[in-house]
């Protein structure tokens, strides 16, 4: 299994002039096994602000925009994009809507392929 780290999104990032390569924030996505995948900071910094339901399809909605303005309309990779982001926002980052502090210590990252996510 190829991880999308071996796609190079961030060469289709860059294809607009001033286009911020983003990729070096989607650890998920196939990064060296030395980035960590433990991380309850991230999940964190999205809990305790109850459940927002609308707040995520409108998210999920924007970065599909942002995904077509980079010229990401068809490729296998918009898709995948895609799944990861919508799966994170409304299972990972929605898990703890109550409070931050529900969050464990050592909550460990799922690492995504193009599969989804791996264990």
């Amino acid at each position: 299994m190829r991880s999308l780290a071996s796609c190079s999104p961030c060469r289709a990032c860059t294809r607009l002039p001033g286009a911020v390569r983003v990729c070096s924030a989607w650890p998920p996505h196939g990064t060296p096994a030395s980035w960590p995948t433990r991380s309850p900071a991230v999940v964190r910094m999205h809990s305790g602000n109850g459940k927002h339901d609308e707040m995520d399809r409108r998210a999920i909605a924007c970065f599909d925009d942002a995904l077509r303005d980079v010229g990401l309309t068809t490729d296998p990779i918009r898709q995948v994009l895609h799944d990861y982001f919508a799966w994170a926002t409304t299972t990972t980052m929605a898990r703890y809507p109550e409070s931050a502090d529900d969050v464990p210590e050592g909550l460990t990252i799922p690492r995504w392929s193009w599969d989804g996510p791996q264990r």
